[in-house]
């Protein structure tokens, strides 16, 4: 009895010990002062945009899902009328799905060869820049 009992706790640590280990996507949390440093870097130093957008369309490209959002007004950084944005789907690794039709605030960076990406990660602080307001989010992109 005892050995079926550590058997089955055993098992049971297994499969525990697999799901949490295959959860990799961890966003940075911290107090404010921190976030504000974190959203400064990636529109100052990665040369990110944030943009009120709304999703138009959803694609595949060569290694990731692209997304193309219609740009209603541009917080920070440099955009067109339309951006395409790079992304990966699955939530583990911190990727983001997009319904078509779906409004939102978006912050992307570009990667080494100039393709707009994003993250989850990345949305959360979308979102906290866009509770701060505009002249905030453009006092910290200066």
């Amino acid at each position: 009895m005892i050995l079926a009992a550590f058997r089955v706790c055993i098992f049971v640590i297994a499969l525990t010990a697999s799901t949490t280990l295959a959860r990799a996507c961890h966003c940075l949390h911290g107090p404010e002062a921190l976030m504000s440093r974190v959203i400064a870097t990636e529109l100052k130093e990665r040369h990110g945009i944030l943009v009120d957008a709304k999703v138009l369309a959803n694609g595949t490209g060569a290694a990731a899902h692209m997304t193309t959002f219609k740009v209603f007004h541009t917080w920070a950084g440099k955009s067109g009328k339309t951006i395409t944005v790079r992304h990966n789907l699955n939530g583990e690794a911190c990727g983001i799905k997009f319904t078509v039709g779906q409004r939102l605030f978006l912050l992307a960076t570009p990667d080494d060869t100039g393709v707009l990406t994003t993250t989850m990660c990345s949305e959360r602080l979308a979102e906290l820049a866009k509770s701060w307001g505009k002249e905030r989010v453009h006092a910290l992109a200066k």
